[in-house]
């Protein structure tokens, strides 16, 4: 996975108001992140700051799982 483009349509996703892919790309960034891999942004981005954005992206668009 590539966590740069996963964040990238991540926000494209929640600026156009995707909700199913929003979801499912904080889903699969998360779990990325839980299994050490590496924040995106090139170190530019805080992987607390990622998380905390992922966390409220589901809050905002709960999904059935």
């Amino acid at each position: 996975m590539d966590p740069d483009t996963c964040f990238s349509e991540l926000v494209e996703a929640v600026a156009a108001n995707e909700r199913q892919d929003a979801y499912d790309h904080a889903e699969n960034l998360l779990a990325w992140l839980d299994r050490g891999g590496f924040s995106p942004g090139g170190g530019k981005l805080r992987d607390n700051s990622i998380r905390d954005f992922c966390n409220w992206v589901k809050s905002q668009y709960p999904m059935e799982e």
